[in-house]
């Protein structure tokens, strides 16, 4: 069978276990099992990121909601949806080179949802869903460059 049809499990996928993303364990000098590093940054990195997502999520749940529902009520905006998967795609093609990196965060970040805040807020006070939406995506980008910073 050619290597091109070969299936490969994804449980053995050297860059996931690197991201923190499996669980691989290395013998310490002592002769303990411990995570590298490297996948304990991820791994933090990743449980700081649904965190501040649900965080997100429940801050802005309205607009959120509101979104979602141009995305299906209108033809022009339904691909929206598309966008999530397409990223998970993007960084799986990526995740050898994302795996040799370490997350190191930014407070760029800290910046980017804190003018994403005021500038929701700004939207809310006079009523300019466009620019809640508008800022909402800001404040979630400002989430993953504040958690994974620029590299």
């Amino acid at each position: 069978m050619s290597t091109l049809f070969q299936r490969k499990s994804i449980l053995k996928d050297p860059a996931l276990a690197a991201m923190g993303l499996l669980p691989v364990r290395h013998m310490s000098v002592d002769g303990i099992a411990t995570d590298s590093p490297s996948a304990k940054s991820w791994r933090m990195a990743w449980i700081s990121l649904a965190i501040g997502l649900v965080i997100v999520g429940m801050l802005f749940w309205s607009t959120a909601a509101q979104m979602a529902r141009i995305w299906t009520d209108s033809d022009t905006f339904n691909h929206g949806f598309l966008i999530f998967p397409i990223c998970g795609y993007l960084i799986w093609l990526k995740r050898e080179a994302l795996a040799n990196l370490t997350p190191e965060p930014s407070w760029w970040g800290a910046g980017v949802i804190a003018v994403a805040g005021f500038g929701w807020l700004l939207g809310y006070v006079g009523s300019v869903a466009i620019v809640q939406h508008f800022t909402l995506v800001l404040l979630v980008q400002g989430l993953f460059l504040a958690i994974f910073g620029m590299a």
